[in-house]
């Protein structure tokens, strides 16, 4: 068993399909297996992985419910899992922690760590992972940077300061080419962005979040 499992929250393509059932509250769907499978399932399939990543609705309540139970799951299973989250961005990581040692007020955390608006939904994992002792992650680029990019591009990057690259991933940052690159083109209807180098803001998002 490997030491470190990561729950990544992240809005993204899910490996796995979870549909509302009013009377069974959720189902989860393995479209490998292509049948229902248990919390618990997807659990035990962890022992051969890293990372655990939960492709999410914001504003779902039933994946919110969800997370938190495979999250408190595979806590009990492997004591070293950590959380990272979308919501948080990687210059707030100081906030963070700080709020798990309980070094500063709920109020502070959620102002300065700059939490969505519906931070409440999430809450229960912070909590937990607090009261655990456990690591949370501010995976995501802070918006800041991301305008950089748009702007002038990912070399733009390497102008900044010593202190503001910590927060960023391994410079250079690669663009992809191929199939995600026409994805990418075909999602934003091939629309012509002008100078705005939009393609190499989501590749700099890419790397943030991997």
């Amino acid at each position: 068993m490997k030491p470190l499992f990561v729950l990544i929250l992240t809005i993204c393509l899910p490996a796995l399909l979870i549909a509302q059932n009013m009377e069974q509250h959720y189902k989860v769907y393995d479209t490998k297996k292509q049948k229902t499978i248990s919390l618990k399932e997807i659990v035990n399939e962890l022992k051969n992985v890293d990372v655990l990543f939960f492709g999410e609705e914001h504003n779902d309540s039933t994946g919110h419910f969800l997370e938190m139970m495979i999250f408190r799951k595979m806590q009990e299973s492997y004591p070293k899992t950590a959380l990272a989250m979308e919501m948080f961005h990687t210059d707030i990581q100081p906030v963070i922690n700080e709020y798990l040692a309980g070094c500063i007020s709920e109020r502070n955390f959620i102002k300065e760590a700059r939490a969505w608006n519906n931070y409440d939904d999430y809450k229960p994992l912070i909590e937990y992972a607090k009261t655990n002792k456990l690591n949370v992650i501010g995976g995501n680029a802070a918006a800041r940077y991301s305008n950089m990019v748009t702007l002038g591009g990912l070399e733009s990057l390497k102008s900044l300061p010593s202190g503001s690259i910590a927060f960023l991933p391994p410079l250079p940052i690669d663009t992809a080419t191929g199939r995600y690159y026409e994805k990418f083109t075909e999602t934003l209807g091939g629309h012509h962005m002008g100078d705005m180098k939009i393609y190499q803001t989501q590749n700099f998002w890419d790397a943030t979040m991997a």
